[in-house]
């Protein structure tokens, strides 16, 4: 460490605007091997009888005075941020003064996994937990920017996911950490700042982050991880447009979410606010997202349904096989009941879900309502086949049926 530039973090401490707490206040001190952004110690903190980790601040040392300051303002800023489920928490600094060595203390992220770890590890994620943790990245960079933070490193190594549920790790300790370990965080930075060393990082750099993990989240791989050209001439690619494709069967608005987010036009990217916004408005329009286990058992029952429908679709082409015909129906009417049965119990609380505001969308799916037709099927009215299939896409009881033109009125690069 350069002990002529340590003045500056030691008035930092006097100032009072970074909490310092003496080294002695921890025990069962642990080393870790290092991570791409990993801290480097497992402690016990004694006196808040929780286990936390440390971070090194050699590293921020070794930089020039100008550098040094910048991590000073950012330390400031993080020391000021009130908590955040999905932002890692910072508690403040040590000193090790034996080894004249000062640390950074961080909620330990012990049990967590950088989320290219976690996604290989997770073979079997559902659409909706990859949902949650994008909404919850998305929450995170929220809170940042009602701060007045701007990320600026925003990558896949700075995702940590735990049981889970998703946190931010690195807020203000970009400057601490050695980039060069992970080469591929340039395929999350803004291609203004690739092209332009001098550009000014802004919240919109931010959103290109974001809009990037977006897509890790649905292919579940890092960005270009195949792509056998070197790193110079794809950085190059990607500063004139290249971007990763949408992964098939990606809804259609969370494709056009991501792509927004990337779009090369930085004025053309959509606020945090827009984004948390968008990923609400997918949330409680689309017939996927159950809001509890009703909504999973009108799933389940919409699903067994149209099996059984296409069944008798297959079995009855003429006239000779009405009795099967009937026979079949009623052994779907069972089912059937239940699917009403459902609706006529989520009708009063149809409007409990999630709402905005400023939201006359309703539903982004609402292109017919099934309700009546079932409710034809419970009394065992006479159908043809044909009318019987059941429709993929539903009007929950209190929602409206309404054009998908809405969604332009909310991220407008669509």
């Amino acid at each position: 460490m350069s002990t002529s530039k340590t003045h500056l973090i030691e008035d930092l401490i006097a100032s009072e605007d970074v909490a310092f707490f003496p080294y002695t206040q921890f025990s069962n001190i642990t080393h870790i091997s290092p991570g791409i952004y990993s801290p480097e110690w497992n402690v016990k903190w004694t006196t808040r009888n929780i286990n936390v980790q440390l971070q090194s601040l050699n590293h921020v040392f070794e930089k020039d005075d100008e550098t040094i300051q910048k991590f000073i303002k950012q330390l400031r800023e993080v020391a000021k941020l009130p908590s955040h489920n999905n932002i890692l928490t910072f508690y403040g600094l040590t000193k090790d003064t034996e080894k004249q060595i000062y640390y950074v203390i961080l909620e330990s992220t012990e049990n967590g996994l950088p989320l290219p770890e976690f996604l290989k590890k997770s073979t079997t994620l559902s659409w909706i937990e990859k949902f949650k943790l994008a909404k919850q990245l998305s929450l995170g960079i929220q809170h940042l920017h009602n701060n007045s933070i701007v990320f600026r490193e925003l990558n896949t190594y700075r995702v940590i996911v735990e049981e889970g549920d998703l946190k931010i790790a690195g807020v203000g300790l970009s400057i601490a950490t050695d980039e060069s370990m992970f080469n591929g965080a340039l395929l999350y930075k803004d291609p203004w700042i690739l092209q332009d060393s001098a550009y000014k990082i802004k919240k919109s750099s931010d959103i290109y982050s974001l809009g990037i993990l977006f897509w890790e989240l649905t292919s579940e791989r890092r960005p270009f991880a195949n792509d056998p050209r070197e790193m110079s001439k794809l950085t190059t690619s990607i500063m004139n447009g290249e971007r990763e494709s949408p992964i098939a069967d990606t809804l259609k608005e969370y494709s056009d979410l991501y792509q927004c987010c990337w779009e090369r036009n930085a004025d053309k990217r959509p606020s945090i606010g827009q984004v948390v916004q968008a990923l609400s408005l997918i949330e409680t329009g689309n017939a996927i997202f159950k809001r509890d286990s009703d909504r999973f058992e009108f799933m389940e029952i919409i699903n067994e349904l149209d099996d059984k429908g296409d069944d008798i679709i297959d079995d009855n082409d003429d006239d000779d096989n009405n009795n099967n015909v009937n026979s079949n129906y009623n052994m779907e009417s069972e089912a059937t009941f239940e699917f009403v049965e459902v609706i006529d119990d989520n009708a009063q609380d149809s409007m409990n879900y999630q709402t905005l505001a400023d939201d006359d969308a309703g539903s982004l799916y609402a292109r017919g309502s099934v309700y009546s037709q079932f409710s034809q099927s419970s009394h065992h009215q006479k159908t043809t086949t044909k009318e019987r299939r059941i429709p993929r896409e539903i009007v929950f009881p209190g929602e409206e049926k309404i054009e998908r033109k809405w969604w332009h009125s909310v991220l407008w690069c669509v």
